[in-house]
């Protein structure tokens, strides 16, 4: 199984990699330098992609609108759930679920005025 996971430097504000996803083999063969490493908060891609066929991963912004509901939150892994779940003020929704029915807005890290007010509608 070769993991993809997405790398965000603390200290320098940016995604490494120039926010391209690598496996954990390619990060031991010399992407990330040891020295670097614990600057980093790495996020794993959830799986399944959204309506648009972007790929989730920890850390993204994700919205769903219907005429019925208005749900705002953010890709988290539960680990009560055993799963990544969309976590909002509304409450958990599972990926695995209904991730065709989400789009990808933003991330935590560029785009945290996204985030603000979530689930206001």
């Amino acid at each position: 199984m070769n993991t993809e996971l997405r790398a965000w430097s603390k200290k320098n504000n940016w995604y490494i990699n120039f926010g391209k996803p690598f496996t954990i083999k390619e990060a031991c063969s010399g992407i990330i330098s040891e020295s670097f490493i614990n600057d980093l908060e790495f996020e794993q891609a959830a799986g399944p992609k959204d309506k648009n066929k972007v790929k989730f991963f920890e850390g993204d912004i994700a919205v769903h609108e219907s005429s019925d509901y208005y749900v705002k939150g953010v890709i988290e892994y539960d680990q009560d759930d055993a799963c990544f779940v969309v976590s909002s003020k509304r409450g958990k929704f599972h990926l695995g679920i209904i991730p065709d029915q989400f789009e990808i807005i933003g991330n935590v890290h560029e785009n945290k005025n996204l985030i603000e007010g979530e689930d206001e509608s």
